[in-house]
């Protein structure tokens, strides 16, 4: 038995191989199983160098990586309830309180909006495969919508608001005219999404993937984007006022006749980004990099250009 809580222990998980440290199985879950297992008060059992323990050692790598970081894995739903099973068994609590089980099926939905149901207002949908479906009008608002695959999706006209979207995907969905107002955007991927006059009027979209997306007559008054990716994508038209893009990747982007009045572009990258007929009133670009950006017709009133690389622009 390790003495030290740095001493490295080998463990035999149902047939798997881990190697961890006491610390890492002691730490963050003082009260659980594996705390007490390691605490130098019970006598485990041994073999090959390897403490044996009889559970599903496909899920402890996950559990492992729990205790390690505190972050709890992307998985699909059926995946959670399996992992649920091993976090109650080694009584991790913190681990238990982080595992959201979605409320219906990937067929269930199917059959809800068979049944003509419009409305998921509030419902844990955590997890969920729900591409290639037509979702269209769907009311998702307040609704736990972590790590669920939307790709490919028509979600024309369907409100998201409020609603917890960390970490979905919306690949190639069809999205016009959705409602984002004030949503939890974090970690999402909307490569390709077709997101024209959609609203995302205060919502919080730190580090989101726009690559390719649609932007057209966008309403994103009060959005904060800090550090997403949106390179190549299009905003024509679109209203972005008050909106904080710090050290984002827009290059290439096209925001011709944009409203960008009192944003944030402070050193972000708009290389190659069309800015004709963009109004920046107001609008801080300092350090901002705009190299080769096309600036016809923009309206610099009162803008902050200090340090920005205006090469070529």
């Amino acid at each position: 038995m390790a003495k030290y809580l740095t001493d490295w222990v080998r463990l035999n998980v149902g047939g798997k191989l881990f190697c961890t440290t006491i610390d890492t199985l002691t730490f963050r879950e003082p009260d659980s199983m594996l705390a007490a297992m390691f605490s130098g008060r019970h006598t485990l059992k041994h073999e090959d160098g390897c403490v044996l323990i009889d559970r599903d050692g496909d899920y402890f790598g996950y559990i492992l990586n729990w205790l390690r970081d505190g972050d709890v894995p992307a998985l699909e739903a059926h995946t959670y309830k399996q992992l649920l099973k091993e976090a109650e068994y080694f009584q991790l609590s913190g681990l238990i309180d982080g595992i959201q089980i979605s409320d219906f099926t990937r067929i269930e939905v199917i059959k809800c909006i068979q049944s003509s149901v419009t409305r998921f207002r509030g419902v844990n949908l955590c997890g969920l495969d729900l591409s290639k479906l037509d979702l269209s009008k769907i009311d998702f608002s307040y609704a736990c919508l972590r790590n669920v695959s939307f790709s490919s999706a028509k979600l024309y006209g369907a409100k998201f608001w409020k609603a917890d979207i960390e970490g979905a995907t919306f690949c190639d969905s069809c999205m016009q005219e959705c409602v984002f107002t004030e949503a939890k955007i974090s970690q999402v991927s909307f490569v390709g999404a077709n997101l024209e006059r959609t609203n995302f009027s205060r919502a919080n979209l730190e580090r989101t993937n726009f690559s390719r997306a649609n932007f057209s007559g966008v309403s994103c008054k009060g959005v904060y984007f800090p550090s997403v990716d949106a390179g190549r994508v299009i905003f024509d038209n679109a209203t972005l006022e008050k909106c904080e893009f710090v050290k984002s990747n827009i290059r290439g982007a096209s925001l011709r006749s944009v409203c960008l009045i009192n944003c944030s572009f402070v050193g972000a990258d708009l290389s190659n980004a069309n800015l004709q007929d963009a109004d920046v009133t107001n609008t801080d670009l300092e350090g901002a990099i705009l190299k080769q950006a096309s600036m016809e017709g923009i309206k610099l009133s009162n803008t902050n250009l200090k340090g920005a690389n205006l090469v070529n622009a």
